[in-house]
């Protein structure tokens, strides 16, 4: 059995649209090696409100926790919300996917839930590929 992955529940969507791109080649390379455990069949995730597997290379993460606090803690709420899971749930990341495509992206509630990241420029670019 494989160990579960925490994930914070926006992180599902950042997955989605990474294309090798990130704060710096570290994070980069850490983000890639998660999606690629995150992909083999059966695989599990925690969804957790607090630092996850992700955020330990980001440059955003303090010793105290997250510089972008707020903003995460919004994002995490608003999946949290549309998908009707919760903190603490464990899900097989393919129908924690399914849920995020059925209950964000096919209805059109992607852009505002996170437009003001930093990176929403790209995922929005792709999401209309």
């Amino acid at each position: 059995m494989m160990d579960e992955i925490l994930l914070r529940p926006h992180h599902a969507l950042c997955i989605r649209f990474f294309e090798g791109k990130g704060y710096s080649s570290e994070f980069t390379k850490h983000m890639a090696g998660v999606i690629e455990k995150l992909h083999k069949p059966g695989q599990c995730v925690a969804l957790v409100d607090k630092e996850d597997e992700i955020c330990k290379k980001c440059p955003n993460h303090l010793e105290d926790g997250c510089s972008q606090k707020r903003k995460v803690q919004r994002y995490d709420g608003n999946v949290i919300d549309m998908t009707g899971l919760s903190y603490g749930e464990r899900i097989d990341f393919g129908k924690l996917q399914d849920l995020m495509e059925s209950r964000i992206m096919a209805v059109g509630r992607f852009r505002d839930l996170c437009g003001d990241c930093g990176w929403a420029s790209i995922c929005h670019k792709k999401q209309e590929e």
